[in-house]
């Protein structure tokens, strides 16, 4: 094979991955999924041998989040300036070994159907712990006191970035046609009160 042939090849490897070489700058990369690449669904095999899963975070931002009735693929769009129903997004974040963005990419058509984009996002933790019953000075406390004891934190919310794929408008608001082919994503209200989180879109295998 000529080098010409090679470079033909490698253009077409990475057509949809145009910035391949700033990627690759760094080993792994984050990527916020929450369609069915996520783990419980069809297409995580995608990235299951090349990336390893980090958090669950939702989106800063509010987006419309639509599948498709006949087959349960999705679409994250941007919201118009007339639509309404916009959310936060609850999914997954991976560390996904940066030459493999390509997959991604071409799984996604990005530049074409989506666009990848650097977004942050919202991980919520609850810490928690153990401390072991004793005195001021350190001294074993009587037996009845001895023992330990859970304790567990405040949520605390701490933004993260990712990259994501956002549905093009030029591509996809023909295609989302008032809801006959596409419906929105199930909404989800949180079991806590959360004054960040009223409700969400959480993507589910039908």
């Amino acid at each position: 094979m000529n080098i010409r042939t090679l470079n033909q090849y490698a253009l077409n490897n990475t057509r949809f991955t145009p910035d391949i070489a700033t990627l690759e700058l760094n080993q792994y990369q984050l990527v916020f999924v929450c369609d069915d690449l996520m783990r419980a669904g069809k297409n995580y095999n995608i990235i299951e041998d090349c990336s390893a899963f980090v958090a669950r975070a939702f989106t800063l931002r509010s987006y419309n989040f639509y599948r498709k009735r006949t087959d349960g693929s999705s679409v994250v769009v941007n919201v118009g300036t007339m639509e309404t129903g916009s959310l936060k997004i609850k999914g997954e974040v991976h560390s996904v070994l940066s030459p493999e963005m390509v997959k991604l990419d071409k799984h996604y058509q990005n530049g074409v159907q989506f666009k990848r984009y650097r977004t942050k996002l919202l991980y919520p933790t609850t810490p928690t712990g153990v401390i072991r019953n004793q005195s001021e000075d350190g001294k074993p406390l009587p037996k009845i006191l001895q023992g330990e004891k859970r304790f567990t934190l405040p949520e605390r919310v701490d933004p993260i970035e990712a990259w994501m794929y956002i549905g093009l408008r030029s591509y996809w608001d023909d295609l989302l046609d008032g809801g006959f082919a596409f419906e929105p994503v199930r909404i989800v209200e949180p079991e806590k009160v959360r004054n960040w989180l009223p409700k969400y879109y959480h993507w589910k295998n039908q």
